[in-house]
């Protein structure tokens, strides 16, 4: 038997066999959060090139195949190092697409490499991710939370989507992030947007994802192919309610 002081006993050695064993377990579950930005950072970003002017699904494909050739797009989908957003000359190596610009690629890339957004307080959980969407602004964040049973704490792993507008008229909030607004006395947000969750997935310890609300009894892993039946499947769901909020404020 140890006599460090500073060892727990009794009650107090078994709080922390539990928490050393929490820690292992939100090692694990942000690893499968980890996994699932990935492959949803990989399908906003590859639709968000689809999107550019010019580019139909089979120029959007031939592209993203040599963005990865080159090495600027990686195995899952992540943008790599190799893409230097900062550099006034960029050079992606592609061929040359007719009708496609080159800065409108830069640009999809340019704006996820920059993401490092995240409003989860939980320390190292993934960044959110924000895209465009039917003419909304949507976003993806991820967090944990924890309940508890009758011998341990659940833990799991969230996914939320939501939508985002802007806070009143943008004309009327001060530059200077201390003040507030005259009008509606908000304190402006340092990107002068709000916030609206829309809907919220839970992922385990085997990165089985499942739907809180909105699909009873269905399943997705972290792979892209689930996550692509899934993002589409609750885009299509809440457009209606975020396009219902974003009007919140002009419709009688």
């Amino acid at each position: 038997m140890t006599n460090d002081p500073y060892e727990p006993k009794g009650k107090g050695k078994k709080a922390q066999y539990r928490l050393n064993a929490i820690d292992k377990e939100i090692t694990i579950i942000k690893g499968q959060l980890d996994n699932a930005r990935d492959a949803l950072l990989s399908i906003v970003v590859k639709q968000d090139i689809s999107n550019i002017e010019g580019v139909d699904k089979k120029i959007s494909e031939r592209i993203w195949k040599e963005l990865k050739a080159n090495g600027l797009i990686d195995k899952n989908g992540n943008i790599t190092d190799n893409f230097k957003p900062n550099e006034k000359e960029i050079e992606l190596n592609i061929k040359s697409f007719k009708g496609v610009k080159k800065e409108d690629i830069i640009k999809v890339l340019r704006i996820f490499v920059e993401q490092k957004k995240r409003r989860s307080m939980v320390a190292n959980v993934p960044n959110r991710i924000e895209f465009p969407f039917n003419f909304l602004k949507f976003y993806i964040d991820f967090t944990m939370e924890a309940s508890e049973g009758d011998d341990a704490t659940d833990i799991k792993g969230s996914i939320i989507y939501g939508t985002m507008r802007t806070i009143c008229f943008s004309e009327c909030i001060f530059p200077n992030k201390s003040n507030d607004c005259k009008n509606c006395e908000r304190i402006a947000r340092c990107d002068r947007l709000e916030d609206k969750p829309l809907a919220q997935f839970s992922v385990n310890r085997n990165g089985i994802i499942k739907s809180k609300d909105k699909f009873e009894d269905e399943m997705w892993t972290t792979e892209i192919e689930d996550l692509l039946d899934l993002h589409y499947r609750i885009l299509d769901l809440i457009w209606k309610d975020a396009l219902d909020w974003a009007n919140e404020i002009v419709l009688p």
